[in-house]
């Protein structure tokens, strides 16, 4: 199940796509809440590195994973993985995000898998 999260091969559905994406949100965000409150709570001057790099890892995590899911759900749609680039440009961007969230995968077997 782990290797599943970080393999960039395969396939990625629509509903996979957006659960995985809103549980990489919510991660990264708890996590981010978790060490403010440790921070605000506490006197972690000591350990203050320790906690940067400690979010720093797990925020690294969460975009490899998301990364991850965004290229299967483009091979999905019968696009390589470098369209993933194409999400940096303005405005386009926002209709990408569209079509991996609502446009439906190819039925067929395609270079990607089945």
């Amino acid at each position: 199940m782990l290797k599943d999260i970080f393999s960039f091969s395969g396939r990625s559905g629509r509903l996979e796509y957006f659960v995985h994406s809103i549980a990489d949100i919510f991660g990264i965000l708890a996590v981010v809440s978790a060490f403010s409150f440790i921070e605000g709570q506490f006197d972690v001057s000591v350990g203050e590195e320790i906690v940067a790099l400690s979010l720093l890892g797990v925020i690294l995590v969460g975009i490899v994973a998301e990364t991850a899911v965004t290229v299967r759900r483009f091979h999905d749609l019968g696009r390589s993985g470098w369209y993933l680039f194409a999400t940096l440009i303005p405005f386009y961007n926002i209709y990408l995000a569209l079509i991996l969230l609502f446009k439906k995968g190819e039925a067929s077997r395609n270079s990607y898998g089945s």
